[in-house]
């Protein structure tokens, strides 16, 4: 709860068949993918602002922001894998490449993603998830995450467009949330 993951050489988040709690989080300028989650597990994030724009020492040429898998392949021709339950509640998954979400699964086991209330940058269609009042390609005006501030500017399409839990009053700068709070870590 209220943390910042920032300027990994890898992975902020990599999950095998893990069970992960998030809330109020940045995760940012990751060499790999900000979050992997990966040969199935139960994951559920809220209020998480997860962006990446490459950064000093840091490209971010080819891997996704978020990458959810119930899979792991662990040769040319095969992979091994378990049941994935996973959901992102108000949360932004934003960078420089066209798809910043990658969603994959096996058929073997069970897959069950939900997004809810969140900003995508997304180019081709979401497919093997749920999406409920989601946006896609809005720019969230971030204040500079060249300077890794991810404050949303006024006018940011993630401002009150969130969807109230309960539990969680405060951003991650323990400013109270609004009604209806905004997308990410951040009012």
């Amino acid at each position: 709860k209220n943390t910042v993951i920032e300027n990994a050489l890898g992975y902020g988040i990599l999950g095998f068949n893990a069970h992960i709690y998030a809330e109020n989080c940045l995760i940012h300028t990751c060499g790999s993918s900000n979050i992997a989650l990966v040969e199935g597990g139960t994951y559920m994030f809220d209020y998480c602002t997860i962006g990446n724009y490459g950064g000093m020492g840091i490209d971010h040429t080819q891997d996704p922001t978020l990458l959810v898998l119930n899979y792991r392949d662990t040769s040319l021709t095969g992979y091994k894998g378990n049941n994935l339950t996973a959901s992102f509640t108000n949360c932004v998954v934003y960078g420089s490449l066209d798809d910043e979400a990658y969603f994959g699964k096996k058929t073997e086991w069970t897959y069950t993603v939900t997004l809810d209330h969140c900003l995508l940058k997304r180019m081709t269609a979401l497919s093997n998830v749920t999406a409920n009042t989601c946006l896609f390609n809005q720019d969230p005006l971030f204040t500079d995450y060249s300077k890794w501030d991810y404050h949303p500017q006024t006018g940011s399409a993630v401002k009150g467009n969130g969807l109230s839990l309960s539990s969680i009053v405060n951003d991650l700068d323990g400013n109270p949330r609004g009604n209806p709070p905004s997308i990410g870590c951040y009012e």
